[in-house]
């Protein structure tokens, strides 16, 4: 089935949208691995703060749970590394000078398409024009083998 202009477009922008949404849930999971990583080493501030005597098991199984969830986490990470690591490689691919500087403007920089326009000093509507043209030179197909292999 054929997909219309407007209908790749949508995607590609979509996928492009992303990138931000990436390095925040990243930067989350940073902060949760520390939160982790804290617990690990002063574990008494996270367990019910009674004295336990010499009972070490529940520190080793808790010890156990943390590396788990760790491990889960910079997993969720690498692939959040891998998705913006390809929309910037995609980005970074675009000939057109222009262009390529309007698509880090608004995808990774996520300025408003008025910022565009006083930054690259084109008009609202020209910023527009550019930003089409941009989009056709993204071959859907990289959008999409990119978008699966974030995926996997």
């Amino acid at each position: 089935m054929e997909t219309s202009k407007k209908e790749e477009n949508h995607i590609k922008i979509t996928w492009l949208n992303r990138y931000r949404k990436a390095v925040r849930e990243e930067q989350l999971i940073l902060d949760e691995i520390q939160r982790l990583r804290e617990s690990r080493m002063f574990p008494s501030l996270v367990l019910d703060g009674m004295p336990h005597g010499s009972d070490h098991s529940d520190l080793s199984v808790y010890a156990v749970m943390v590396d788990e969830q760790m491990e889960k986490l910079k997993e969720w990470q690498l692939e959040k590394v891998r998705l913006y690591e390809s929309i910037s490689d995609r980005i970074r691919r675009v000939e057109d000078d222009n262009q390529r500087a309007l698509l880090i403007c608004r995808y990774i920089k996520g300025m408003s398409w008025e910022d565009i326009a006083a930054k690259l000093e084109y008009t609202w509507r020209h910023v527009h024009r550019i930003h089409s043209q941009a989009l056709d030179g993204i071959d859907l197909k990289d959008v999409i083998e990119c978008h699966s292999k974030s995926v996997i």
